[in-house]
């Protein structure tokens, strides 16, 4: 039980990290505010704070800038899921959903080197923790 106790702990530090590190909204994202090293992101709405999105990657500034902000459907997930939620009426493209990240949402981040485990396993705290609004769904059958 002490050893869960201690990764608990870890894991809050890394959650108040991630809470305390720089906002950077999406409307004055730039790549050289980005580095290009591997992280976990948390991409949250600048109306309410609620983490709409949780990732990690090789590469903060190609994921966050180039896939999510610039990239198509096929590269930008939270794109996707925002065009296909019928509670976002004004999404209804890939360029209201970048209208959108550009207006309402901003991204925080961590870098997390060599150890990819440690990146997955902060991914799924993350996803718990902030109670994330679109998660990825398993693959294969769907219930």
């Amino acid at each position: 039980m002490e050893a869960i106790q201690n990764r608990l702990l870890i894991g809050t530090n890394y959650i108040e990290e991630i809470q305390g590190n720089t906002r950077i909204e999406f409307n004055e994202l730039k790549p050289s505010q980005l580095p290009r090293a591997p992280g976990v992101y948390i991409i949250k709405s600048k109306i309410n704070d609620t983490v709409l999105y949780v990732g990690r990657t090789l590469n903060l500034q190609r994921r966050i800038y180039t896939n999510h902000l610039q990239g198509n459907l096929s590269t930008a997930r939270l794109k996707k899921y925002l065009i296909e939620d019928p509670s976002r009426s004004e999404v209804v493209d890939l360029n209201s959903a970048k209208e959108f990240l550009k207006n309402q949402c901003y991204v925080q981040f961590i870098i997390i080197e060599n150890d990819h485990k440690l990146r997955g396993k902060l991914e799924c705290l993350f996803t718990f923790a902030f109670d994330t609004y679109y998660v990825e769904p398993e693959r294969g059958k769907r219930n």
